[in-house]
């Protein structure tokens, strides 16, 4: 991890100093996202901020405001309704509450694996849903980021199998579909805080939660709960969103190359995001983490009740049906 956060470290700051005046931008945009410098969040939009620079000649510029300065996610959403903000990166949990056809994207088990999540993204039909619903609700959908494919973490026992989870205290994100989830894997779903995990974990409020490597190592939970159950239920899609009105009202060639280096950004993103998960797998297993491995297949299978749920309308259908097709 150390070696992962001085890379991650330097990178954010060659990002961010410019050896020589640029020019006056044409278009500057204001960017926002709730993680540090050092987070593959942050990385993703330095390398937003780069490509858009190369590709419109120093025209485009983009300033990031990292760390939640802005507020967190959904005071950002608002903002971006509301053109006090242009640009921002979102967990697609968030931006269901004003788009809720991106619900699919937290669905259980809706990528086979990163490199499907890659595929999908660059799938037409996936980009042309998204627009269809977005659109009309604010948002210009930019560029997909992740964060990270989810496992279970515990304080009471190792897991092997999905009946393990009987009755244990789950710590989910305050998600329909993610409460639904985890309650069809027989668990009791509780969406508390996250700012009150690793206390609630120490505690016994919960007995454990889903979380990726990355954040299971670098805020510690490993210390109030040692065992790391390998499932990959969910790999968290997080969506870059532009205002639509500001989008619209922008040249055709600065949309084009706002387009361009958000996906260039995204595979940058979910790249940098992959190799940091192996590093801090690593580092769990170095400071001693009972890790376990569960059978997806049940998982799967309690899954489809989530499916029929929440998947209703026509685009979510086509959504879905665009994503499972994608290999």
């Amino acid at each position: 991890m150390k070696k992962f956060l001085m890379i991650a470290t330097i990178g954010a700051l060659l990002g961010c100093f410019v050896a020589t005046p640029a020019p006056a931008a044409d278009v500057t945009l204001k960017a926002g996202h709730n993680n540090t410098v050092t987070m593959p969040y942050h990385l993703g939009m330095v390398r937003f901020k780069e490509r858009l620079a190369a590709l419109t000649n120093n025209k485009g510029e983009i300033k990031i405001y990292p760390n939640a300065q802005l507020g967190d996610e959904l005071a950002m959403l608002k903002q971006v309704l509301t053109d006090t903000l242009d640009i921002m990166v979102t967990a697609g949990s968030t931006l269901t509450r004003y788009v809720p056809d991106v619900q699919v994207f937290t669905l259980p088990f809706l990528f086979d694996s990163p490199a499907h999540l890659d595929a999908a993204v660059r799938n037409p039909q996936v980009s042309a849903a998204l627009s269809k619903s977005a659109g009309p609700k604010g948002f210009r959908v930019i560029s997909l980021f992740t964060a990270g494919v989810r496992h279970v973490l515990n304080s009471k026992k190792p897991l092997f199998a999905m009946s393990d989870l009987k009755g244990m205290k789950i710590r989910v994100m305050p998600n329909p579909v993610h409460v639904a989830a985890f309650r069809a894997f027989g668990a009791n779903p509780t969406p508390i805080d996250y700012g009150e995990l690793y206390g609630s974990l120490q505690t016994g409020v919960v007995d454990g939660a889903e979380a990726a490597n990355s954040n299971y190592y670098g805020k510690k939970f490993y210390e109030v709960a040692g065992y790391w159950a390998q499932v990959g239920w969910l790999n968290i899609v997080a969506p870059v969103v532009m205002s639509e009105k500001k989008f619209q009202s922008l040249s055709k060639s600065m949309q084009d190359a706002i387009l361009e280096a958000g996906i260039e950004a995204g595979e940058y993103q979910r790249q940098l995001y992959t190799q940091a998960d192996v590093v801090n797998f690593q580092n769990l297993l170095e400071a001693g983490v009972k890790v376990t491995y569960m059978d997806p297949t049940p998982f799967r299978a309690a899954s489809k009740k989530v499916y029929d749920k929440f998947v209703k309308t026509d685009t979510q259908k086509a959504l879905l049906a665009a994503i499972k097709a994608t290999k």
